[in-house]
């Protein structure tokens, strides 16, 4: 007999069921149960089903309390090489469209953030679309929303609902296929979508951007990207604006408001691959330049303003010092022979016209390289004074262009070599085109001693400069130069695809599993050619979606029987080409983290060891935080283990020793970084700083994923992120150009920071030999505080440019060791 406790809790259940299934109005939902084609298809496995064919629009909608992309309602994307996302709703006839509602959630903990766009576009015939609206607003006002400077690292757990407005009413317009495109920094999530009837069936949409759905959205997008940082621009100038005394603001505001409006109404063509996104962006961002001049000229500011900031701090491009200095900043560098060190000023134009500048040095030796800064736009988090393009030399000068009213950076980067020891006191000379003259001192003194031409930290980039090239972005001419810059940022670690390590084809093979036929040696020739005599060559096998070995499964005896006797095919003709086995690595499952991808990682990894144990296999592997046999197993069957360093914060002192030591001899320790947006991440804490990481937890190599920004489709460049998901790379990209940036200089001074405790190791081992000193005993200090001093403990919310930070304290124990190193030098007999 059913009791009526018993009733009343099958009422509630049956009630909460209909909450969870019903839209605002379920009747007027278009969307319910009508298909639906996803591009590209879902791939985020822990959601992954055959009902995600049906699911986002079955009115079906969870509610937690567990995350959201564990949920099969969910349907999910992992979007880090993803331009956007589409899922293209077919309502069966034209309607009258009006609402379109797209539900997500987010977590920041979990490292999943609200979608960063989405964009819905109507169209009749599923061919030729029309721009909707932007979902990702919230307020339906006729403006964009400011620049996300905010840590993504640093927000709150929640799952809720994000339900966006039509954006200006532009969503009221007869359509058969909506389609919504999207896109999350990192992941994209959804589990129902639904799409209401306008309330007024008569309004249609004028004047607005038509297209094919591809090339409109990559439109959109640059104009909502564009717009946000001009109008960020326009919230600085306006800063600048309110310092001057009110009777002088009237004029200067009125024409802030006219620029507002002129960027609200602005709309620009997608420019394509040869368009940079360096400031100013058009001619507009020119003219709200030229009004921070003014502004700037009106606060009693010198036409140019020549003043110091901390060259990995962040700057924007209509940044000025609040007190204008009265004399130019004097400049010092100290280093060895052979390092690369940098300094940088800033010029501020407060002149209504663009300033060419001719700069010279004079009293220096020539071991001086100057760049001109550029400010380049990023997704989500404005511009960034990033790219380092070498200024011009004509005439016996460097030319520097400065735009009105912004500042622009000059990086100095220092190169000597066998440039006698001593102290250089000299200056910068500028020149500007209305021939205005400025005298910057620089003294630079070079230590006696010299810096070796491989530092002992091991660095790798995952470049794959082999061939054939696996990024869209790679030519022959660019790969040339990046092999060259690859060299001279002591990149000593190379990657290759497995093809390059002679890989055999099926019918190599007979029935049995012994191989019959000579190995295919062109491919791996040709690689090393381009990269000989490094510390390591290493070849990731990309074994994480087919684990088999030419269709053979992990684990049998003639899988272990073919993969031995390539191994040691292998292995005999890389010794005939001079190379030794132990220089070569192999990662075959990126980033296992799973019980079953330790197993199969530990079999590929026992069966290439069966045929050359000499061979270094190589783990990123992931879940040290929590016990697991399989994982200690794995670990026994690597010799290089190396865990993300934002992940090793969070791993106890024993797993830290399991990781880096378990079972022995002959295991080395590394650390590597991978995220997005790597352009908004600070160059000094990111990439400088892993170095010192390196050195205070006794790991001898590093990596950071990637040296290429490369994209999902040929036509992105890495000059312009406006219209593409965000690079994860060091470098700036073209097909005959590579162009350096500030976070690629850091991973090299962080390379050389590591070098020189190194140095004063080795010192302090000679020094003791010779007898006690009070230099000895001062460098030993040094050498034991200075890198928890210059680390601190590692706080995955600083890793954002904008997060505020001391980012001189690497330079100043660089400082301190190097007087250390000459200290000791005097007081120890050689």
């Amino acid at each position: 007999m059913n009791s009526p406790s018993k009733h009343l809790l099958f009422c509630l259940s049956l009630a909460a069921a209909s909450l969870l299934a019903a839209g605002e109005n379920d009747d007027a939902n278009l969307a319910r149960e009508k298909p639906y084609a996803l591009d590209p298809a879902p791939n985020y496995k822990r959601c992954k089903d055959d009902g995600d064919a049906a699911q986002l629009t079955d009115g079906i909608r969870y509610r937690g309390p567990d995350q959201l992309w564990v949920q099969k309602e969910c349907v999910g994307w992992i979007c880090a090489e993803l331009a956007c996302v589409t899922i293209t709703i077919d309502l069966g006839k034209v309607e009258s469209v009006g609402k379109v509602v797209f539900h997500t959630a987010y977590d920041g903990p979990c490292n999943v953030d609200q979608p960063a766009l989405i964009m819905a576009f109507v169209s009749d015939d599923g061919k030729n679309y029309s721009f909707g609206c932007e979902l990702t607003r919230s307020d339906g006002k006729k403006s964009d929303p400011p620049i996300v400077r905010r840590n993504p690292f640093d927000g709150e757990a929640l799952v809720q609902k994000l339900e966006f407005c039509k954006y200006s009413g532009v969503l009221q317009t007869p359509g058969r296929y909506v389609s919504i495109l999207a896109h999350g920094d990192k992941f994209l999530f959804c589990d129902e979508i639904e799409i209401f009837r306008s309330e007024d069936s008569q309004k249609k949409q004028s004047n607005c951007l038509k297209g094919g759905l591809k090339s409109l959205w990559r439109t959109c997008l640059f104009n909502k990207r564009v717009k946000a940082q001009l109008l960020h621009d326009l919230r600085e100038v306006q800063s600048n604006l309110l310092r001057l005394e009110s009777n002088k603001q009237k004029a200067f505001a009125v024409r802030l408001d006219q620029l507002r409006e002129g960027t609200l109404s602005a709309e620009w063509n997608d420019p394509g691959q040869d368009f940079r996104a360096v400031a100013p962006l058009n001619s507009l961002h020119r003219e709200i330049l030229q009004l921070n001049a003014g502004i700037l000229r009106s606060a009693g500011a010198p036409p140019l303003m020549v003043w110091h900031k901390n060259r990995w701090a962040h700057l924007e491009p209509t940044e000025a010092p609040k007190k204008h200095p009265e004399t130019p900043p004097a400049l010092s560098v100290r280093m060895m022979n052979n390092e690369y060190r940098a300094e940088t000023i800033n010029i501020t134009n407060t002149l209504q016209k663009p300033a060419i500048l001719r700069l010279s040095f004079e009293g220096l030796p020539d071991c001086i390289h100057p760049h001109q800064v550029e400010f380049v736009g990023t997704t989500r988090h404005g511009m960034i004074a990033d790219p380092l393009v070498p200024a011009n030399f004509s005439s016996g000068a460097w030319e520097i262009h400065v735009p009105a009213g912004m500042t622009r950076q000059i990086w100095f980067s220092f190169h000597p070599r066998d440039i006698a020891a001593g102290k250089y006191a000299g200056s910068i000379r500028l020149r500007s085109d209305s021939s205005q003259k400025i005298t910057i001192p620089l003294s630079l003194e070079i230590a006696s001693r010299k810096f070796p031409d491989r530092p002992r930290l091991s660095l790798c980039m995952w470049d794959y400069t082999n061939k054939p090239h696996g990024f869209k972005c790679q030519t022959d001419r660019n790969v040339e130069l990046a092999i060259k810059d690859l060299n001279a940022h002591f990149v000593d670690s190379v990657w290759a695809h497995c093809a390059v390590a002679c890989w055999p084809q099926k019918g190599d093979f007979d029935q049995d599993g012994t191989l019959t036929k000579p190995l295919r040696t062109g491919l791996f020739d040709d690689w090393i050619k381009n990269h000989p005599d490094k510390r390591h060559y290493f070849f990731y096998l990309a074994k994480n979606n087919n684990v088999t070995f030419l269709d053979e499964p992990p684990g049998t005896p003639k899988f272990k029987r073919m993969v031995s006797q390539w191994a040691k095919a292998f292995s005999a003709h890389i010794e005939k080409a001079g190379i030794q086995p132990a220089q070569i690595g192999f990662d075959a499952i990126d980033e296992p983290g799973t019980t079953q991808e330790y197993e199969n990682n530990r079999l590929w990894a026992e069966a290439i060891k069966s045929g050359e144990p000499r061979f270094r296999l190589f783990t990123d592997a992931s879940g040290y935080e929590k016990e697991n046999p399989a994982l200690t197993n794995m670990l026994r069957a690597h010799d290089i283990i190396c865990p993300r360093l934002d992940d090793y914060g969070r791993i106890t002192s024993d797993m830290r020793t399991k990781a880096a030591i378990e079972n022995g001899d002959g295991k080395t320790f590394w650390f590597y970084s991978c995220g997005t947006p790597q352009r908004a991440f600070d160059p000094y804490y990111y990439n400088r700083l892993q170095a010192w990481h390196c050195w205070k937890n006794g790991a001898t190599g590093m990596g950071f994923w990637n040296y290429w920004n490369f994209y999902s489709e040929n036509d992105l460049s890495a000059w312009n992120e406006y219209a593409a998901n965000p690079g994860q790379g060091v470098v700036y990209s073209a097909p005959d150009t590579i162009t350096t940036g500030k976070h690629w200089e850091a991973v090299r001074e962080g390379v050389e920071d590591y070098e020189c405790l190194a140095m004063l190791r080795d010192a302090i081992k000679r020094a003791k030999a010779a007898g006690s000193s009070p230099a000895l005993a001062e460098a030993e200090k040094l050498l034991d505080t200075a890198p928890s001093e210059v680390t601190g403990d590692y706080q995955k919310k600083l890793i954002t440019w904008f997060a505020p930070k001391d980012c001189e304290a690497a330079d100043k124990a660089r400082l301190r060791v190097l007087d250390a190193l000459e200290n000791l030098a005097k007081q120890t007999p050689k």
